[in-house]
């Protein structure tokens, strides 16, 4: 199939994923020197039909002129020998117009620089259906494992070899990239415990003789406690936990948490983590009110708190929405754990604090949530 002929509605269903190589002409003014896309089914991710690509000629002499070889194959000569933007201007709006575009950092930089060139060129501009940007998808859900995530980095990440710069490389390489990090993040959300760094373990899992506290320089040169068990950090998920009371943000505390009772065993294990991390504080020299992670009250209760890392899944499944709590408003936020008989599956770190009061202690920091309107029968 020819990606730059007319295509029918079916057609348009495809995904366009493209990539342009660009030349500076000023402090914040490009142009475009190639041009590069692949069609995708969105079912599967499976190219469609042949790629297209093309180079493109400047519009202005002296650009051409001055234009520096590159390793990569775009040379002087060869733009100078390209066809003009507005010569290949019906087959790339034949590519894009009316289609679902995708691209990475193509919503800050690439969809401009293509309006700019049809607005000077005279042409009607293709307008997407909507637009899949990887780099902010990336950033949200896969992180900053990959370092900066700009695709270089990310293609050295998942070992896609060296970045060649030219258009329907990038492409592919955008795509390869997706696919793994899609492939990884599926992984992790079904087997919490699948990579070693990331091991979450079930309080009957902890052997309480294990745990010990270490101190650990802090990012601004502090002191900070880290709670260990067999000397790796301590990172609890524990199933069907009951919530006592909803998301409350207290006075002057830029957190939100929300209460649950405390299982038995759990409250063995953080009643162990409490009396080494107060023995740590003291050694520092701290003497600041231990506030115990576990509160008692006619139930025994801890709170989990939410960062902006945290991620939760509504109905506890995570084929279903997944959302992070700053996606939310407060009546929203509210409502998902304020149903009756609401229980969670909680997935969360220990980090010890100091506060303005002078009050240490441990935070629960809750790093993934399922939340269900019942007690899952897995947990009873």
């Amino acid at each position: 199939m020819d990606l730059a002929a007319k295509q029918g509605p079916q057609d348009l269903e495809l995904i366009a994923f493209f990539d342009l190589e660009t030349v500076r002409t000023g402090e914040q003014e490009w142009e475009i020197v190639e041009f590069g896309a692949i069609l995708v089914c969105p079912r599967t991710l499976v190219q469609v039909g042949e790629p297209y690509s093309t180079l493109i000629r400047p519009s202005r002499k002296d650009i051409v002129d001055n234009f520096s070889d590159r390793p990569n194959g775009i040379t002087r000569q060869a733009i100078a020998n390209a066809p003009s933007f507005t010569e290949v201007a019906g087959d790339i709006y034949g590519i894009l117009h009316g289609r679902v575009w995708a691209g990475h950092n193509i919503e800050e930089f690439d969809c401009g620089l293509i309006k700019e060139a049809y607005a000077e060129s005279k042409r009607k501009a293709p307008w997407y259906k909507f637009l899949i940007d990887t780099h902010p998808l990336l950033r949200q859900w896969f992180g900053k494992r990959a370092g900066d995530l700009k695709l270089a980095t990310l293609g050295d990440y998942f070992g896609h070899g060296e970045q060649k710069h030219r258009s329907l490389d990038d492409v592919s390489r955008n795509l390869k990239v997706l696919k793994d990090a899609a492939a990884v993040l599926f992984l992790e959300s079904n087997f919490p415990n699948l990579l070693p760094e990331n091991t979450w373990i079930a309080p009957k899992s902890i052997s309480e003789s294990c745990i010990s506290a270490t101190h650990a320089p802090f990012k601004d040169g502090s002191q900070k406690i880290c709670i260990l068990h067999e000397n790796l950090p301590l990172q609890v998920h524990c199933m069907g936990m009951k919530v006592l009371y909803g998301i409350d943000k207290k006075l002057n505390e830029p957190w939100l948490s929300f209460a649950v009772v405390v299982p038995p065993k759990l409250y063995d294990v953080l009643n162990v983590c409490d009396a080494h991390a107060l023995r740590r504080f003291g050694e520092l020299g701290i003497n600041s009110e231990w506030k115990p992670v576990v509160k008692e009250d006619y139930n025994r209760y801890i709170h989990l708190s939410l960062n902006d890392e945290t991620k939760i899944w509504r109905d506890g499944h995570p084929t279903m929405e997944r959302v992070e709590h700053t996606e939310l408003g407060d009546d929203e936020l509210k409502m998902l754990f304020d149903q009756e008989e609401t229980y969670v599956d909680a997935f969360f770190s220990l980090d010890t604090f100091i506060n303005y009061n002078k009050m240490a202690g441990i935070t629960l920091v809750a790093k993934k949530l399922f939340i269900h309107p019942r007690l899952p029968a897995r947990a009873i």
